[in-house]
């Protein structure tokens, strides 16, 4: 069994938890945070395949009665409301409902976007982050800071929706450059 670390974080808008390990992501219990059985997930497409299907594997575990996921390349043109509008339309189009869950897997424009559409999906539903950059683990994950960029400005349009928890597994650090590592 590998051993994880348990933070517990109080907001005056929820509480939530920080769990903190190494390659535990499999054995993981997901029912330990959330029981919803609609998982959306959305992903990095530049995470390596094993990463994606290590984490998809964990999702299904919890056997959910609906899975989908969205890919997109993680940059700062796609951290927008024209991605968030195309994740949401997908939430509509599949019947998603609010007692699904979204899981974000990728750095922190990944947890960012994420956590927008969480926010704003049917007047807010859950999310869950997987952290898989230095700086997504211990800043943009956490605290509840969610934002797209607008067309001129960057983080313009934004809310505060706290995850339901986060997941910062370090074996997901070994698949970034050391250049990537040191930029956080």
């Amino acid at each position: 069994m590998k051993t994880i670390k348990q933070l517990k974080v109080k907001t005056a808008s929820s509480n939530y938890s920080i769990y903190f390990g190494n390659d535990f992501i499999k054995s993981f219990p997901l029912k330990k945070i959330s029981n919803s059985k609609e998982i959306f997930f959305i992903f990095d497409s530049k995470m390596p395949d094993l990463s994606i299907r290590k984490v998809k594997s964990f999702i299904r575990k919890s056997m959910p009665s609906k899975f989908d996921s969205f890919k997109f390349i993680a940059n700062e043109k796609n951290k927008s409301i024209e991605t968030s509008q195309k994740i949401i339309e997908k939430l509509i189009d599949l019947k998603f409902s609010r007692d699904s869950l979204i899981v974000s897997f990728g750095g922190g424009i990944t947890t960012d976007l994420a956590g927008f559409v969480a926010s704003v999906y049917l007047r807010g539903i859950e999310v869950m982050h997987i952290p898989t950059t230095l700086l997504a683990q211990v800043d943009a994950s956490v605290g509840g800071k969610t934002g797209v960029n607008s067309k001129k400005f960057k983080n313009m349009i934004g809310a505060f929706k706290q995850p339901a928890a986060v997941l910062i597994d370090t074996y997901f650090l070994k698949s970034l450059s050391k250049r990537h590592l040191a930029a956080g």
